[in-house]
Order: C-alpha cells, then sequence, then structure tokens
C-alpha cells in the first residue's frame, strides 16, 4: 500500500502466497515469508530498493525516515529486516 501511495506501481503476482522465499540483501540470500499476491513493479521516484527477489522484485526499500518490506518480519521464528531498516527504526 504504502508503495503505491507514493507513487510506484504494484502488479499481481503468483508464487508467493503463504510461501517462503529468498531475498537478496547485499549480495546475501536470505529467506523470509511471503503472504501476498502482489509484487512492486516500480518504486516511486525517491525510494532506493534494499532487497530483491529472485526474478528481481524489490521486496524492500527505503525513502528517508519511511521504509517497506514486503514479508512479514513478525511472523518469523527469526525476524530478519534490512540494516538501514533496523535504524530507521532505531532497533
Amino acid at each position: 500500500m504504502l508503495t503505491d501511495a507514493l507513487g510506484g506501481e504494484v502488479v499481481q503476482c503468483e508464487g508467493h502466497m503463504d510461501t517462503d522465499h529468498a531475498v537478496t540483501y547485499n549480495g546475501e540470500n536470505i529467506l523470509v515469508n511471503s503472504y501476498h499476491g502482489q509484487t512492486i513493479h516500480k518504486l516511486h521516484s525517491s525510494a532506493t530498493c534494499l532487497a530483491t527477489d529472485a526474478l528481481g522484485a524489490c521486496e524492500a526499500w527505503i525513502d528517508k525516515n519511511i521504509a517497506g518490506v514486503v514479508w512479514h518480519p513478525e511472523r518469523m521464528e527469526i525476524p530478519f529486516l534490512p540494516a538501514e531498516i533496523r535504524t530507521l527504526m532505531k532497533i
């Protein structure tokens, strides 16, 4: 919703509902959960992509003092958030 509201584009996708999949963050593959049927097709112009899925779609981004992730860290056994977002959240 944030991506769409800020002027990015979100489209329907397959294979991301109720599953786990890898995202690439700083050259490392990290397993995250997935409960969505949409993917970020295009970020709004001032955002920086932090993590991508296997097809190159953005799964996490930051823009100054706002950020978004497509997965649900609160549902993960070992929650993962990119360092840039943890710093923003002061955690």
